[in-house]
C-alpha cells in the first residue's frame, strides 16, 4: 500500500471559502491540489508538510487531519490521508511554482490559484472524494466561531 497526502489549503473569503490548487504550466493534467507520496518511516503530518512546501512553496502553521481514502489507482493500491489548513499570512493571490524535492514532479511548473468553492467541481479525479470532510471542516469552524 503507498501512502499520500492530500492537501487541502483553504483561505477565508468574504462570503465563503476558496481552495489553492494548481495547474501544470506544460502540459493538460486538469486542476489538482497539493499532494504527494510519504517517504518510508516518514511521519504524516511532516510529509504533508514537506510536499506542500515542495509542490507550492508554503508553509501553514497547522494541519488538521480529515479523513484517510483508500482507492486502487493506476495499478496501486494507494491509502490517501487527507489534511486541511488556512493560508499562510503571506499567500498571493497567484503564483508561478517550480517543484522542488527529488520525486517524479520535480522540475515541474505549477500555476498556482485560489479556486471559489462555487467552481469545486473543477478539480481533478479522485482529489474531490475529500469534499464532504472538508466541508464537514469548514462547518465545524463556523460553528466555533459562532
Amino acid at each position: 500500500m503507498v501512502r499520500k497526502v492530500w492537501l487541502y489549503i483553504l483561505q477565508r473569503r468574504a462570503d465563503d471559502v476558496a481552495l489553492l490548487v494548481f495547474e501544470h504550466v506544460n502540459v493538460d493534467a486538469g486542476i489538482q491540489i497539493p499532494a504527494g507520496t510519504v517517504e518510508p518511516d516518514e511521519d504524516l503530518q511532516a510529509a504533508a508538510r514537506r510536499e506542500l512546501f515542495e509542490e507550492a512553496g508554503v508553509e501553514v502553521d497547522s494541519l488538521t487531519p480529515l479523513e484517510v481514502v483508500e482507492r486502487h489507482w493506476h495499478g496501486q493500491d494507494v491509502q490517501a490521508h487527507l489534511f486541511a489548513a488556512w493560508e499562510p499570512a503571506n499567500a498571493r493571490d497567484e503564483w508561478i511554482h517550480h517543484v522542488t524535492g527529488k520525486g517524479e514532479d520535480e522540475g515541474m511548473v505549477f500555476r498556482y490559484f485560489w479556486l471559489p468553492r462555487t467552481e469545486w467541481s473543477q478539480l481533478w479525479g479522485d482529489f474531490k472524494l475529500g469534499y464532504p470532510a472538508l466541508n464537514s471542516f469548514i462547518a465545524d469552524l463556523a460553528t466555533e466561531q459562532i
